[in-house]
């Protein structure tokens, strides 16, 4: 079976950027892939994550998908920082 990683960077802020989009556009493609017969493995690097687990998660998947907000053409800090 094929698997495709979703990393989700959103970053929330209370009031100015809740995520109701990112959420929607996640759930959607979630559900694509699953409805395409693909395992999904997820990191919702809010929720916090292990590294050692993300590299087997990379190492599985055949597919890597990041969604990111656009922050002055960059990912957003949450996905560049160090654990």
């Amino acid at each position: 079976m094929k698997q495709v990683l979703l990393i989700n960077a959103h970053l929330t802020y209370p009031n100015w950027t809740e995520g109701k989009l990112n959420n929607s556009f996640y759930q959607t493609a979630k559900d694509l892939f699953i409805t395409k017969s693909f395992n999904v493995l997820e990191t919702k690097i809010e929720a916090g994550y292990i590294p050692e687990e993300e590299v087997k998660k990379h190492v599985k998947a055949d597919i890597v998908i990041l969604q990111t907000p656009v922050n002055w053409f960059g990912a957003p800090w949450i996905y560049k920082k160090i654990c």
